[in-house]
């Protein structure tokens, strides 16, 4: 990312692989392209009734997770991994 506002946006939301944390628990999720497509359920996602918000902190869904936590300490994100 070019540490500008990352993108936030719901689950339902989320077209393209990356990796994204969760905004109400910080927790990461890993999406990679094949998770994507709708016959190919590879990833798990937790089911609520809040529709949660997601940040994207990188298209990389290979992002180790310090890097992940470095991206979210500059944008004053809160992580859980």
């Amino acid at each position: 990312m070019d540490g500008g506002t990352l993108p936030e946006m719901t689950r339902e939301e989320i077209s393209e692989p990356g990796t994204y944390v969760d905004i109400a628990t910080g927790a990461l999720y890993r999406v990679p392209a094949g998770a994507l497509h709708k016959r190919v359920s590879a990833a798990i996602w937790k089911e609520t009734v809040d529709s949660s918000q997601f940040v994207q902190v990188s298209k990389n869904p290979h992002l180790i997770s310090l890097e992940a936590r470095i991206i979210c300490a500059a944008h004053d994100i809160h992580f859980n991994f």
